[in-house]
C-alpha cells in the first residue's frame, strides 16, 4: 500500500500533474514506507521480542492518517475503511496480547470520537455521518479485538497440540523401548489397524 501510494505521488511529480494527497500525507507515507522495510534492511530487528513494538508504532503512525492533517471529516469514513482493512486487522498478527491490540486500537476510537464530536461535516445525514462513522468505529474497534483474541486462541490451542502429539510421542517411544527390554518380540500395528 505504501509503495503503490509513493509510486503514485513520484508519477505525479515527474509529469507534472496536481497532486492527490497533501504534502503532510505524503511525509507519513515515506515514514509508513520507511518503517515497513526497516525490518528488510535489518532482519535481526524483527523477532518475537520485538513484534509487539513494531504493532505499537505501526498503529501510532496509522492512527496520524485519522488525524485532522491528513484526512478531512468528510473522507474519514473511507480512510477508517482503507486503515481497518489494509492496517489494523492484518497488524493483529503482530501482537501477542489482545489487551495490547485493545489499547491500541482505543487511538483510532478517541481521535474518531474526537473529530466528530468537534469538527462540523458538510455531508450531515448522508452515509458519512457522525452516527455512521462512530458506529462503524466502534464496530471495527470491537472486530479487531474478536479477530485478535480468536487468532491467539487458535495459536494456543495449536501449541498446546503440538506438545500432547510430542508427548504422546515420546510416550509411546519409551513404552516400545521398555516392551522391547521385556518381551522377546513385539509387534506393532500399522496406523490404520
Amino acid at each position: 500500500l505504501s509503495m503503490s501510494t509513493l509510486l503514485s505521488m513520484q508519477r505525479n511529480v515527474l509529469l507534472n500533474r496536481e497532486r492527490w494527497m497533501s504534502p503532510i500525507f505524503t511525509w507519513t507515507n515515506v515514514l509508513v514506507f520507511g518503517c515497513l522495510t526497516l525490518y528488510v534492511l535489518f532482519p535481526s530487528l524483527l523477532n518475537t521480542r520485538t513484534l509487539n513494538r513494531f504493532y505499537v508504532v505501526g498503529m501510532i503512525l496509522a492512527t496520524t492518517y485519522l488525524s485532522p492533517w491528513h484526512t478531512g471529516i468528510d473522507d474519514m469514513f473511507d480512510m477508517a475503511l482503507i486503515l481497518f482493512v489494509c492496517c489494523r486487522l492484518p497488524a493483529v498478527i503482530l501482537s501477542s496480547h489482545t489487551s495490547l491490540v485493545f489499547l491500541c486500537n482505543l487511538g483510532f476510537t478517541f481521535v474518531t470520537i474526537y473529530r466528530a464530536s468537534t469538527e462540523e461535516m458538510a455531508s450531515e445525514g448522508t452515509f458519512a455521518s457522525r452516527y455512521v462513522i462512530l458506529w462503524t468505529e466502534f464496530t471495527m474497534c470491537a472486530v479487531t479485538v474478536a479477530f485478535s483474541f480468536a487468532l491467539l486462541s487458535v495459536l494456543t490451542r495449536k501449541a498446546e497440540l503440538q506438545v500432547q502429539g510430542l508427548n504422546a510421542e515420546t510416550h509411546f517411544t519409551a513404552a516400545s523401548t521398555l516392551l522391547g527390554l521385556m518381551c522377546d518380540a513385539v509387534v506393532e500395528l500399522d496406523s490404520n489397524f
